[in-house]
């Protein structure tokens, strides 16, 4: 993962950590293609990023990695980039990114979709969700992969100084940095 970030700088670096389903341990560091660059050419004012500050997998890479995992017997445990010159952070953009803000239907709010149990229960009274009758829709942010940690690392200078993690906190309703245990030779 660090040689991948080191290799990419000065732009991001991105890929996804694979592992057996239970427990959290990392097998597999499979780098992708940050595509930031061609949707910046392709479209700057719908990607005013390019990949010195933004990424974005490729969406082939994310396909071939989910069959890969699933003939592997494998799960996604993380989804890593780099940040350049700047440390390790979960920044507004990577907010968006992960959980991006989505417009739903009252019936599927009303389900649970992008909810925790305990938010569902404080909007619901006697089977009906709380609030304007005349109301069909809501926005609410729905993180992409609630069960994944994504990880930032901090390539200052060319060289990778460490990470930070981030997972979905479904009270706050949104990525707060969390613990990383890492065992092994993590250092390049």
């Amino acid at each position: 993962m660090y040689a991948h970030c080191e290799k990419q700088y000065p732009d991001e670096a991105c890929g996804v950590l694979l592992g057996p389903p239970s427990g959290p341990e990392v097998t597999d560091c499979r780098p992708c293609a940050n595509i930031q660059n061609r949707l910046h050419a392709e479209d700057p004012r719908a990607h005013p990023r390019d990949a010195r500050t933004a990424y974005r997998i490729d969406p082939r890479d994310l396909f071939d990695l989910t069959r890969d995992a699933r003939d592997r017997g494998l799960a996604f445990k993380a989804i890593f980039h780099s940040h350049a010159d700047v440390g390790a952070y979960f920044s507004d953009e990577d907010q968006r990114q992960a959980a991006p803000e989505m417009t739903l239907s009252v019936a599927a709010f009303a389900r649970g979709e992008g909810l925790p149990e305990d938010e569902i229960a404080r909007r619901m009274a006697d089977g009906r969700l709380a609030g304007d009758a005349g109301r069909t829709t809501v926005r609410a942010r729905v993180p992409t992969y609630p069960e994944l940690t994504y990880l930032v690392v901090d390539v200052t200078g060319g060289r990778a100084r460490g990470l930070k993690g981030f997972c979905w906190d479904p009270a706050a309703r949104t990525y707060v940095e969390a613990p990383v245990p890492v065992t092994g030779q993590v250092a390049p």
